[in-house]
């Protein structure tokens, strides 16, 4: 109730502002409220201070991007900081539990000076905490990572760090991908359907130009990090008052919504409100004179390096997506060859009937064969072969000429479909489960179910520091 009432008079907002007012950016909006939490350990109960101060402060915290700490590691940090409320005089708990077992001997004041070292040892492991969130983090999100309901790896959350990974690995294996991509290369039959073979050469382009497309991203990356270091302060300035004059201009607008609901006649009131509004309009422009000249040109060579980023960050990623999706589609064509072949008897039945003239019964088997069709991958041009062919024979006036023609390119096109299939059943597809052990963990990364216990490990290393985001903002 405290917390509700405290927020419906704006005293959140209140908090916010000093916090977010404070020179220094997140960490020091964190050394602040760990000092104060630490104090009030002195006077409160933890409990008290973790019902009515944790809602106002954690929310503001969490929100900060300078820092985008993670939840749990902010919650350690209370939780470790609200144990010292045990050990601090007047009122720590474990002070009386002392002085209620010690001999009379022992005086309180002995007992608060002799806990001052364990104060001390609990505010340095507070510290270390702080310093290295990886203690903090890395145990949850390994858990996470490797239980039963870990995220795919596709998860937005794990693309930077996956990222990382990759590029490791295109940096030091990229010699061993590429002549694995080149031999499978020498072993794709030639007389596969041209369908087929555009999916393939598709697959070898995009995985081929997988390496020129990274090194592009690193060496923007690098240009991008390059520039940061100087504009970071100059970003953060600057937004930070841009953010007091659009609170500002949010006060205008009230201040203009209470000038149109007073009475004309009340023109006291009404020069009251105009006169906050010139006032307010007058701190803008102070505000706006603080922005350095400079900002304009910064900026906008920061937007055309943000922008390149996330350009080539999206075209590596459609790559490799892609690359690897040609290929599950393949290799879904080849385990798919024996539903095909099912076909066969109906097939015969089609071509019986259309030799023999009998149309009605050529387009019910067409008809059939359509809808089981479309539970066998990479048909579609046969389907749109059977298409014309049901066309030509739907008509009053046949055309006997066109007749032959589609029909014998529909059935020489399935003939072909059902051998090139079966032959790279036995041949081609124990190559490409090869060939896809060496690219999955790399190039087709992002399309797996899940990650590995070691790609795990090394993502749950990673996402457990903490990043400022603040540039995006």
């Amino acid at each position: 109730m405290l917390t509700s009432g405290f927020r419906a008079f704006g005293g959140e907002e209140l908090v916010r502002d000093f916090l977010q007012d404070l020179p220094g950016g997140f960490w020091t909006q964190f050394v602040v409220v760990m000092v104060v939490i630490f104090l009030l350990g002195f006077f409160l109960d933890f409990i008290e201070i973790a019902v009515v101060v944790v809602p106002i402060i954690a929310p503001i915290l969490l929100a900060e991007p300078g820092a985008n700490v993670s939840a749990i590691w902010l919650g350690v940090m209370i939780g470790v900081n609200l144990q010292t409320s045990f050990l601090t005089p007047p009122f720590g708990f474990a002070l009386f539990y002392l002085k209620g077992v010690a001999s009379k001997l022992v005086t309180t004041l002995n007992i608060w000076k002799g806990v001052v070292p364990f104060i001390i040892l609990q505010l340095i492991g507070l510290g270390i905490v702080g310093f290295y969130p990886s203690l903090v983090n890395y145990l949850p999100a390994r858990t996470y990572l490797t239980s039963n309901v870990a995220p795919p790896p596709m998860n937005p959350k794990l693309q930077y760090c996956l990222q990382e990974y990759k590029f490791a690995i295109y940096n030091n294996e990229e010699q061993t991908i590429t002549n694995a991509i080149k031999n499978m290369q020498k072993l794709i039959p030639a007389n596969l359907p041209v369908d087929k073979l555009d999916i393939f050469e598709e697959h070898f382009d995009n995985a081929l130009g997988t390496f020129a497309i990274v090194k592009k991203l690193q060496k923007t990356e690098q240009e991008y990090d390059l520039f940061t270091k100087n504009y970071k302060d100059l970003h953060f300035n600057v937004r930070k008052i841009q953010k007091k004059v659009r609170k500002i201009d949010q006060k205008i607008k009230k201040l203009k919504a209470e000038i149109r609901n007073l009475d004309e006649d009340n023109l006291s009131a009404k020069n009251k409100l105009e006169l906050k509004i010139e006032n307010y309009e007058l701190e803008i422009k102070e505000l706006q004179n603080k922005i350095p000249e400079i900002w304009k040109t910064k900026n906008g060579e920061f937007e055309i390096l943000h922008k390149a980023k996330n350009t080539r960050t999206k075209r590596y990623r459609k790559n490799v997506d892609e690359a690897y999706e040609t290929l599950d589609q393949i290799v879904l064509f080849l385990n798919d060859h024996e539903k095909l072949k099912e076909l066969l008897p109906e097939i015969k039945e089609l071509k019986y009937s259309v030799d023999n003239k009998n149309f009605e019964k050529s387009i019910s088997i067409i008809d059939n064969l359509f809808e089981k069709l479309g539970e066998i991958s990479g048909t579609e041009e046969f389907a749109n072969k059977l298409d014309d062919l049901i066309s030509v024979i739907d008509n009053d006036e046949i055309d006997e000429q066109k007749l032959i023609e589609v029909s014998s390119e529909t059935f020489n096109l399935f003939n072909l479909e059902v051998s090139w299939r079966d032959d790279a059943n036995k041949n081609l597809l124990p190559e490409l489960i090869k060939y896809n052990d060496v690219i999955k963990h790399n190039i087709g990364l992002r399309l797996q179910s899940r990650l590995t216990k070691e790609q795990a490990k090394f993502v749950a290393r990673c996402n457990s520091v903490h990043r400022d985001i603040s540039l995006n903002f």
